[in-house]
């Protein structure tokens, strides 16, 4: 394990493993509860995204979200005046029957529109897609050749919302998502979530 982090780490920093700013990183995330694979991640975000003044309070924000076991879709979200970051909630999370008919009748190249019920629904579902697929996850994240995309599906076992297909009006109940990832630093993480949205077969 400690040669595969140090390969991946030289490969995509440059730099050796040892810099202050990464092993302060992963001292405060291992004091805050973080595991060994969390805190590696944390030390190599910090060490990729940010100069030592902001690895302690960078490292604190993440490890706090981890150990409430549960995705901040909004930590992934764009916001105005930043470069990059996602949609999700933006298009797919707690939207009407209304919103969803009106995207298809705009996008008549779009397959079909979907939501979450709500955000609750949304970060369980895409939490445990995430989950169920951390080990592909860490090789697509860790490889510097990978494709900068990783598109996910997973079925939840339980209606995670609704949708339509293009040209009818009949509603349809979702029990899977798809997740797609891209690999570009935002928001402290080496990676984001582009989009996720409930599935319709």
């Amino acid at each position: 394990m400690d040669s595969i982090k140090t390969a991946s780490n030289q490969i995509i920093t440059g730099r050796s493993l040892t810099t202050d700013t990464y092993k302060s990183a992963v001292l405060l995330a291992q004091s805050l509860g973080a595991d060994e694979d969390m805190a590696y991640n944390v030390g190599l975000t910090v060490d990729i995204a940010v100069p030592l003044v902001f690895a302690t309070a960078l490292g604190a924000v993440r490890v706090a979200s981890v150990r409430v076991g549960q995705l901040k879709l909004l930590e992934h979200e764009s916001i105005a005046g930043a470069k990059g970051g996602g949609h999700t909630i933006a298009k797919h999370v707690a939207k009407s029957s209304e919103e969803l008919l009106e995207r298809l009748a705009k996008s008549p190249g779009l397959q079909s529109a979907s939501t979450f019920t709500d955000l609750r629904t949304a970060e369980d579902a895409i939490s445990r897609a995430l989950k169920v697929n951390n080990a592909l996850i860490k090789r697509w994240a860790q490889q510097p050749t990978s494709a900068n995309v990783l598109e996910l599906t997973h079925k939840v076992g339980k209606a995670v919302g609704f949708g339509y297909r293009q040209g009818s009006t009949i509603q349809l109940t979702s029990n899977s998502v798809r997740v797609v990832l891209l690999k570009k630093i935002y928001n402290g993480k080496p990676y984001y979530i582009l989009t996720a949205y409930p599935i319709i077969r």
